[in-house]
């Protein structure tokens, strides 16, 4: 049998760096902070106090961590609805023979290649409740004033929908992956 690597410790040592920063800037911290979790510090950190699970059940008692938990698993369920449905439906389409069709992939999938501040930029400018489009629109067409900034659920509302259309590039790039990899004849 013919190796790839004729040195057996080269792909280890080439794996060296990752699993050291994973180690020390992932594992370590959330072993600590595990630890740490049953105890109370002192006010200047100088002594550990043993107090068993009474963070936890202090934390899980306080109705702002149970509606933050709440809002959180919302957010996640649909931006993953949202984001997969609206993603495979996109990859159907530009999965077709069109005119332009690198155009349109380039078009859709380009979402994902901005950076997260920039993303987060166009959707709070296209949100803003006093010059932004779709503040307008919504005004225009509904004769709804909504102020995406101040109502709790409207603005979850509106980070949904970028949370989806930041990740709409993503889904496309595998969906349509793998549409393309399914044979002509089905």
């Amino acid at each position: 049998m013919n190796s790839r690597f004729p040195n057996k410790l080269l792909p280890y040592l080439l794996l060296l760096p990752s699993v050291v920063v994973v180690i020390v800037f992932l594992i370590i911290p959330t072993i600590q902070s595990l630890y740490l979790s049953f105890f109370r510090v002192s006010p200047f950190g100088d002594r550990l106090i043993f107090v068993g699970w009474y963070n936890f059940t202090k934390l899980f008692k306080s109705s702002d961590y149970v509606d933050s938990l709440m809002i959180t698993l919302v957010f996640a369920v649909f931006v993953v609805i949202i984001g997969l449905t609206v993603g495979m439906l996109l990859s159907v389409l530009l999965n077709q023979k069109l005119r332009g069709l690198q155009f349109y992939r380039t078009l859709f999938i380009w979402t994902y290649a901005i950076s997260p501040a920039v993303a987060g930029t166009i959707w709070a400018l296209m949100f803003s409740p006093s010059s932004g489009p779709v503040t307008y629109l919504l005004k225009t067409f509904f004769g709804a004033e909504v102020n995406w900034m101040m109502d709790g659920r409207v603005a979850l509302i509106a980070v949904i929908i970028a949370a989806s259309w930041k990740m709409l590039g993503y889904n496309i790039i595998f969906f349509l992956s793998g549409l393309q990899t399914i044979p002509q004849e089905l």
